[in-house]
């Protein structure tokens, strides 16, 4: 029973988004219709060379709002297309505080703050947009938690303003299955 390899979508029965990459990441237009998210992991590739002559679509600006709409209504006919009803948003945030590695208190990300402030914002235009192309969904809403970021996340790469403490996943987790059940 392979169910990763099999085109049956009786098998997926909810789809989990979060607009994390929407709210942070440029977008690379290397095509009439192709686009490619601007990440860290093509930012180190040896392939970043061939797109420095393309255009980049920066979250928030009107041009990247709507072409996000114009994805979050092809996404919804794929949705449409294999019956998938249960759809939930996970309306996350950057964290504006950190969890010092050494003393252990609450700090404030003082150097990121106008990119978290940005993101977030941007975050909430494009939550927005799902919202209502997709008003079906089910959001969850994570965007006034108390977790702060934490070198000693469960994500990789350190600390980082979208990285938090381990119990934040486990309370995200708790809320998705409150949802099934």
């Amino acid at each position: 029973d392979n169910f990763l390899y099999s085109s049956d979508s009786s098998y997926f029965k909810l789809v989990v988004v979060d607009n994390y990459i929407d709210a942070t990441s440029p977008i690379i237009k290397y095509g009439s219709n192709s686009f490619l998210t601007y990440n860290r992991y093509l930012a180190e590739s040896i392939f970043k060379r061939l797109l420095s002559s393309c255009e980049i679509i920066y979250p928030g600006t009107k041009q990247h709002l709507e072409l996000y709409r114009k994805s979050i209504i092809h996404f919804n006919d794929l949705l449409i297309k294999y019956d998938i009803e249960s759809v939930i948003l996970i309306g996350g945030r950057q964290s504006k505080y950190k969890i010092n590695e050494k003393s252990n208190q609450i700090d404030i990300w003082s150097d990121k703050m106008e990119w978290i402030l940005n993101a977030n914002k941007n975050w909430d235009e494009v939550d927005k947009v799902f919202l209502e192309e997709i008003p079906h969904s089910v959001y969850i809403d994570k965007r006034n938690t108390s977790w702060k970021s934490d070198v000693f996340s469960p994500i990789l790469g350190g600390a980082s303003p979208s990285h938090y403490q381990s119990a934040y996943y486990k309370e995200l987790f708790h809320d998705i299955m409150c949802f099934l059940n």
